[in-house]
């Protein structure tokens, strides 16, 4: 499998991909989000997890693996409208 090498630091903008097992049991179902963000990157925890700051109402953990943290380009935002 070969592995991404992504460095985000500490104010950075990420898409967060949202996998259904980190949803709390019975929250999640296919009708929901794939990925949200923009989100802000508040701390590097270590080279494989950060601390994204999510909407108050998400309801699940702040931490994400970098596999799950996509870097938000403006231009990709704009394309999805």
């Amino acid at each position: 499998m070969k592995k991404r090498e992504v460095n985000f630091e500490v104010g950075d903008l990420v898409l967060a991909h949202l996998r259904k097992e980190i949803f709390p049991q019975r929250v999640y179902n296919k009708l929901k989000f794939k990925k949200i963000g923009p989100c802000r990157v508040l701390r590097k925890i270590s080279e494989n997890a950060y601390e994204i700051e999510l909407p108050p109402d998400i309801g699940m953990s702040p931490i994400f693996n970098v596999a799950d943290l996509y870097r938000y380009e403006k231009e990709q935002a704009d394309d999805t409208t």
